[in-house]
């Protein structure tokens, strides 16, 4: 399936995505789970603890979520940084929720997928932060693997690098997201010294060259 996108966010989104430092230049790089280094991070997890840029992320969110939502879709999030909107959004929208983790617990009953009981449901998945899907992809495959039909993701912010698209058309997924790359690298080239900006734009072109770089 192709790529899908949302109404575009206002653009105060981004621009406070940067200015408050959820989005930044990394002076030493940060490694992704992928393994590609980078020189940049987006740390979504801060948002959980501002209370008015929360409130106003998940209206939006929910408004665009609204719109592609089947009638009796649960809403499932990727563990653990799309856990708390995930699971907020879910209850603003009144629906059953489950959230999703990749490495089995040894304590407990070790589910994977935790909540809702998704066999034989339709399933909208959510995440944060989509770079090459590296962790969405198999969240996809655990909840098929339980029994879920999954047809849409949506992310807050996504890197929109080539290797997520074709991960998620393999899967025939549909990927809607609220932030991405290119409304980032518009504020950023505001709001960071123009060196940063040159090195962020030359690693987004080619991240495996750069990371070995």
């Amino acid at each position: 399936m192709e790529a899908g996108m949302f109404t575009e966010a206002p653009s105060w989104v981004a621009e406070a995505l940067v200015r408050l430092g959820i989005v930044r230049f990394a002076e030493h790089a940060v490694f992704f789970k992928s393994g590609i280094r980078a020189p940049m991070y987006i740390d979504c997890r801060m948002i959980v603890g501002m209370t008015n840029l929360r409130s106003e992320l998940l209206d939006l969110l929910e408004e665009e979520v609204r719109g592609i939502i089947g009638p009796s879709d649960i809403i499932a999030g990727v563990a653990m940084g799309a856990v708390p909107l995930s699971a907020i959004m879910a209850d603003h929208l009144e629906r059953d929720y489950c959230y999703v983790r990749l490495d089995n617990k040894d304590r407990g009953t070790g589910a994977s997928v935790n909540g809702a009981d998704v066999a034989g449901q339709p399933v909208l998945l959510f995440e944060d932060v989509v770079t090459m899907a590296e962790t969405s992809a198999p969240c996809i495959k655990k909840l098929r693997e339980h029994g879920a039909r999954v047809e849409k993701i949506v992310s807050l912010v996504s890197y929109d690098f080539p290797a997520a698209a074709e991960r998620f058309q393999a899967l025939g997924v549909t990927h809607h997201t609220l932030v991405p790359f290119k409304a980032l690298l518009l504020e950023m080239e505001k709001q960071f010294p123009p060196e940063q900006v040159s090195v962020i734009r030359k690693w987004h072109r080619d991240p495996h060259a750069w990371s070995t770089t």
